[in-house]
């Protein structure tokens, strides 16, 4: 087991690993956040259907037979990852 541990301690040398603290690392439920990329919803109300853009991958559910947006979820400025889906109330 001593052979093994004095290759290993060699092996590590050679290919420059660092030694890494852990004792400062961001707990795992915390690091899905940070891994994901995280937008600001912008503001929707008041536009048309037309004139919507698909920023950072967003995917639209439009609610009601209208054209102009007169709610929105989640609310303006709030944050989801990219590729999230933002509910629109037409009038």
């Amino acid at each position: 087991m001593a052979i093994t541990c004095v290759i290993m301690q060699l092996i590590i040398q050679y290919l420059f690993v660092v030694e890494q603290d852990f004792k400062n690392q961001i707990d795992k439920e915390y690091r899905y956040y940070i891994d994901r990329f995280y937008y600001d919803v912008p503001n929707l109300i008041g536009k048309t259907k037309k004139a919507l853009t698909t920023p950072y991958n967003y995917k639209y559910i439009f609610i009601g037979n209208g054209d102009k947006v007169i709610d929105q979820e989640p609310k303006s400025g709030e944050k989801i990852p990219e590729g999230g889906t933002i509910i629109l109330y037409l009038d």
